[in-house]
């Protein structure tokens, strides 16, 4: 085959050949070795968020263990023991029928209901009443008689009966509840170590006046940390119970820590203390704020426990929580437990963690490397066990690997288009050097190719009176008119082009260029500016005509320039109104914040020109984010256009804004910082977007955020 191809047109073949495999070889090492820095540089990130993470949580049990230690061994506590369980037992005699109905009245109303729904079967009264007159008269006297929730049970300092033990209450409770509220409690309890009664609670769940270990609750996660605390023998320990589901707090996951009370050597009383996942999850979490922290959109840490099961919350439930919850359907999690995930918005004890880290990290293991994890996505991660007092955990740090490869993919696709070029030069290269072994009867021929391959300055050199001769002066004539002609095609194409770009935005511009002629497309992420400037239809004086359209066109065009410094692009002008969004040819993250800063400076602008013009201006601006379709209206007269909700919102917002005010959606305020000057305004109802929530604020430039860099 190669033989019936000419020298020149081999020596271009092995010219290209050589410069394509250069580059191939360069692009492939290149994105191997971006590829390879990319994971290294993900799998160190999120070994350093598991080691952060490790650190911060045994931090926070450690301080809350020392000052549960420390509350354990405090006088108030100490003193109070004796005294407690006496007057406890001073509280004799059964309730009346009217105390009996009204306590079992409250059970069926405010525990047994509710309990229904997070518990397997129907739970009946007489699993869950307490069995002694003592706890039922607590009971009924500290939580059924007046009714008060247990959100505000806490702050019920006495019952009011004036009895021995109502007093001992009262003194002790103000002090418990602080102790409850710094460390982070849900409840702090003293039980009685002799009889296993709970003599004192701070929060009076069903749990308040009954034994953990014959009452109702004995096989619960806080009587193994009251009997784990009894075994203790060395003054001082901490028994801590890992999370379990507790009836008493509605089945919700609750852990413990309980360290005894010892008088003479001998231990007269357990102090426990009941939390929560909210703190941890907090922690985990740094209260969810995974970007600043540089995670991006997946990146998060996570704790499992010895059973596989969730210890803490996962962002992507946080975020989304109906999203959440049908990945755990597709995952097969049975639904009760899809459930109670929802109803406590937390995971723990009920999602289990299927996943090569997830087994590593409960075998002791330390690692990192790539995974598919729960969701089903491939990961960049480091797991490893953390020991906690107690407690036998794995903490799992991770990232989509999609995303932490991002920034290879943009290198690859730089690339390419750096390839394109070079193969463009390369060619033109390998035509100019193949073109001198041609020789004088290869010239003519030579430079028909290169004015074909778009080379208008393509000539022959005529020497002499021979044919060559006379066949190279042809050829350089009709050189000179197809030059000609495509000098005229360029700068037409120049010209439209140049037209579509001033008419479009950037990306709608160049696939115009490209040959689409059906544009349309659903933007997220894009901030709609609208803005009305009052006072340009003001007639101008007879004889300024010109004038007035020259004022006019100063004005957009330096609105223009605004624009593009904020990185916001014009879509329209119509009369006094200016439409432009920012988000759409480029995505940015902070689109609300440029959109705001842009109405700023064009709130000076328009001041700015009042004072040169002697004019009355005023400007009216809305702005509204989220998602917008946009695309090309028409077939004789195409505009670029958009539509939708957000933008009928906008329009409305314009509308209903005061001359110097600017109106922002909802969803445009929650993308901003706390911002002076703005306040709620009347919900406004849109058609086909129903009620709308929106801020009102001054337009004016101080009020605006900073201007960010385009």
């Amino acid at each position: 085959m190669l033989s019936a191809l000419s020298i020149r047109s081999r020596l271009m073949l092995m010219l290209l050949a050589c410069g394509l495999a250069c580059m191939a070889a360069v692009g492939i090492v290149l994105d191997r070795n971006t590829q390879r820095e990319l994971l290294r540089a993900a799998e160190q990130q999120m070994i350093t968020l598991r080691e952060l993470r490790s650190e911060e949580l045994r931090r926070f049990f450690d301080i809350k263990i020392e000052a549960f230690r420390i509350l354990a061994e405090s006088p108030v506590i100490g003193e109070s023991i004796a005294p407690l369980s006496a007057a406890m037992a001073a509280l004799d005699g059964p309730l009346s029928d009217t105390e009996t109905a009204s306590l079992t009245a409250w059970y069926h109303k405010e525990f047994l209901e509710p309990l229904t729904r997070f518990s397997d079967g129907t739970p009946t009264l007489e699993t869950y009443l307490p069995r002694t007159d003592r706890a039922r008269r607590l009971q009924y006297q500290y939580i059924a008689r007046d009714g008060v929730p247990e959100d505000r049970r806490r702050t019920v300092d006495t019952a009011g009966t004036g009895t021995p033990y109502d007093k001992l209450h009262e003194r002790l409770q103000p002090s418990l509840r602080a102790a409850a509220e710094m460390m982070g409690f849900d409840d702090i309890m003293i039980i009685d170590a002799e009889t296993g009664i709970e003599v004192f609670s701070v929060t009076k769940q069903t749990d308040f006046g009954t034994s953990l270990r014959n009452g109702p609750y004995r096989r619960s996660g806080a009587a193994r940390a009251f009997e784990r605390a009894l075994a203790l023998r060395d003054v001082g320990a901490i028994a801590v119970e890992d999370f379990s589901p507790y009836a008493p707090s509605l089945m919700k996951p609750t852990a413990f820590i309980a360290v005894p009370i010892h008088h003479e050597g001998e231990p007269v009383a357990v102090l426990v203390g009941q939390f929560s996942s909210a703190a941890i999850d907090t922690l985990m979490s740094s209260a969810g704020d995974w970007e600043r922290l540089g995670l991006g959109q997946t990146g998060e840490a996570y704790l499992i426990g010895p059973n596989g099961y969730m210890r803490s919350s996962s962002r992507f439930l946080a975020q989304d929580p109906e999203g959440y919850a049908a990945m755990l359907r597709r995952n097969g999690v049975p639904a009760d437990s899809i459930r109670r995930i929802e109803a406590y918005g937390s995971p723990i004890l009920l999602q289990p963690v299927r996943s090569r880290a997830a087994e590593a990290a409960r075998r002791g293991e330390t690692g990192h490397g790539s995974y598919t994890d729960f969701r089903g996505k491939p990961v960049i991660g480091a797991w490893g066990p953390i020991t906690l007092p107690g407690l036998s955990w794995g903490i799992i740090a991770k990232m989509d690997e999609a995303e932490a490869l991002g920034p290879a993919i943009r290198v690859r696709r730089t690339f390419l288009l750096v390839v394109a070029c070079a193969v463009v030069g390369l060619t033109l290269a390998s035509i100019l050097l193949a073109g001198s072994f041609a020789r004088r009867l290869r010239e003519v021929l030579d430079a028909m190719n290169r004015l074909a391959a778009g080379d208008d300055t393509a000539r022959v050199v005529a020497r002499g009176r021979d044919e060559f001769s006379e066949l190279g002066r042809g050829f350089n004539r009709m050189a000179s008119e197809i030059a000609e002609r495509s000098a005229a095609l360029a700068a037409k194409t120049a010209e439209y082009e140049t037209l579509l770009r001033n008419v479009y935005p950037e990306t709608v511009a160049e696939r115009l260029r490209l040959g689409e002629t059906q544009i349309v497309e659903a933007l997220q992420d894009v901030s709609l500016v609208a803005l009305a400037i009052d006072g340009l239809d003001t007639v101008p004086p007879e004889g300024a005509e010109g004038f007035a359209l020259e004022r006019l066109t100063e004005l957009m065009d330096t609105l223009d320039e605004a624009a593009a410094r904020h990185g916001v692009e014009k879509i329209k002008t119509l009369g006094d109104a200016y439409l432009a969004a920012c988000g759409i040819s480029v995505p940015r993250l902070d689109h609300a914040r440029r959109a705001l800063a842009f109405v700023g400076e064009a709130a000076s602008i328009v001041a700015r020109f009042n004072g040169a013009w002697q004019d009355d201006l005023s400007l009216r601006a809305a702005i509204a984010s989220g998602s917008i379709e946009a695309g090309l209206i028409g077939r004789q007269r195409r505009v670029y256009d958009v539509w939708g909700p957000n933008f009928a919102i906008a329009r409305r917002m314009l509308h209903e804004a005061a001359p110097g005010e600017v109106r922002l959606t909802e969803a445009t305020h929650a993308l901003l910082p706390v911002l002076a000057g703005f306040t709620a305004a009347p919900t406004l109802e849109v058609p086909g977007a129903g009620s709308v929530a929106s801020w009102r604020g001054p337009a004016a430039p101080e009020q605006a955020v900073e201007a960010p860099h385009a």
